[in-house]
């Protein structure tokens, strides 16, 4: 084989599903958020944008970044569970995200304490304060500004997950790259719906 043989051979591209089979964590954070966006309206995704950041802070207390999945899990069977209960239960619904992200927030205060790797937990609590306070004003808002709100939420958590992309820190890297193109277009997709255009 000559040289220029070999150069050619090098340089085709990749069949189509190798680079699929590469980029799984960006094809089903778009296929998720198509059907978040097409399956979910209004303060039904508080819960989503509240409990996400509850995730990373189980992954850093717990120095396991396996277990985001379990709490993504989680919220697939918890986000369309909340939205068929429908109006009558939504206090109900309000109650128990509010009462996770606080117990999160006591839990992390107490692991800050005891921890001596304190600062990066620190970190996972701003992002649970900052994510659970947006999903908790948009419980208690009119519609159309609890969707804008969620679809800024949703694109603030999605750059959050580029950062920890970057960082390859808390969780894993497949996780990250899945949720930050899951957050970012689902994120302006609500802000169009919620927009006067």
């Amino acid at each position: 084989m000559t040289t220029r043989e070999s150069i050619t051979r090098d340089a085709d591209p990749a069949p189509w599903w190798k680079l699929a089979a590469q980029r799984w964590p960006s094809l089903a954070g778009l296929a998720v958020a198509y059907l978040a966006v097409n399956g979910a309206a209004g303060a039904d995704l508080a819960p989503l944008v509240a409990l996400l950041p509850v995730g990373y802070v189980v992954a850093e207390v717990t120095r396991r970044p396996w277990t985001i999945w379990i709490v993504v899990a989680a919220l697939f069977v918890v986000v369309p569970v909340t939205q068929r209960l429908g109006p009558e239960h939504a206090a109900l619904v309000r109650t128990l995200t509010i009462g996770v992200v606080l117990t999160t927030l006591a839990v992390s205060a107490l692991v800050l304490v005891l921890r001596k790797r304190k600062q990066e937990i620190g970190i996972q609590a701003v992002g649970l304060i900052i994510f659970g306070t947006i999903a908790v004003v948009a419980f208690f808002v009119p519609t159309s500004t609890a969707v804008l709100l969620l679809g800024v939420g949703l694109i603030g958590h999605g750059l959050w997950d580029i950062w920890h992309l970057i960082r390859g820190k808390v969780v894993p890297r497949q996780f990250a790259e899945f949720c930050a193109v899951l957050d970012i277009p689902a994120g302006l997709a609500y802000i169009w719906i919620a927009g006067p255009w």
